[in-house]
């Protein structure tokens, strides 16, 4: 598993070089101008917002870890739960996805799974965050379903979903696949295939969102059901 950095590289970094370079543009624009240039300020505005959003991730981690805290994954090895957010928010922000997109990864089962609620994490993130979390979250009706089931109606949900939501979903179906295919025997080969492809579901109503992860899961599918086959 890839280690997730705390530092603003990935999306945060490539949007802090877009910055930059356009504040470099419009003062370079107001020096033929004969006006006076405005990159000093802008590029401090520019590390301001950027350590805001450091701020904002780091918090974003510790509100998941401190929501988590004993819950374990699937399987012997008893892996902590959080190592599964920060897989997902890795793979969302390698793809580029935006600050919301990446906070919203890190969080995206604290309400289903752990007592945190929607109207905490508003507060804590802002109103869009809290928008993607619920579009990733289950209705709590849907607990006592067939995993099949579940899964279709959590691909039908995602379809209308905003891009950044169906990241998320993609890059979280990528980790739960993986998660298979480096432990395989926490699976009978028949219950981890059929997870794999109630998984493929939920990725392909998810769309064309990134390359980057679609890439990823293809690359996790095949990953999963050749371990399963090899230890079933």
């Amino acid at each position: 598993m890839r280690t997730v950095r705390l530092e603003a590289t990935g999306a945060f970094g490539l949007a802090t070089s877009g910055l930059l370079w356009t504040a470099a543009q419009r003062g370079w624009r107001r020096e033929r101008c004969g006006l006076r240039s405005g990159v000093g300020s802008l590029r401090a505005r520019t590390q301001w917002e950027r350590r805001l959003a450091e701020r904002d991730l780091t918090a974003a981690y510790l509100m998941a870890a401190r929501a988590h805290a004993g819950q374990r994954r699937k399987g012997a090895a008893g892996t902590p739960y959080i190592n599964h957010p920060c897989e997902v928010a890795d793979l969302v922000a390698g793809a580029g996805g935006a600050r919301a997109a990446v906070i919203a990864a890190v969080l995206h089962d604290t309400v289903e799974d752990t007592d945190l609620d929607l109207g905490a994490i508003e507060v804590a993130f802002g109103e869009e965050v809290a928008a993607l979390i619920g579009w990733l979250t289950d209705p709590e009706d849907w607990g006592p379903l067939p995993r099949h089931e579940r899964k279709r109606r959590q691909a039908d949900k995602i379809r209308g979903a905003p891009v950044a939501a169906r990241m998320v979903k993609l890059a979280d179906q990528t980790a739960n696949v993986n998660d298979i295919a480096r432990n395989p025997s926490a699976w009978t080969p028949a219950d981890g295939r059929a997870y794999v492809e109630s998984a493929a579901v939920v990725a392909a109503a998810c769309g064309d969102v990134a390359p980057e992860l679609q890439a990823a899961f293809r690359a996790a599918h095949t990953a999963a059901l050749d371990r399963l086959e090899a230890v079933g």
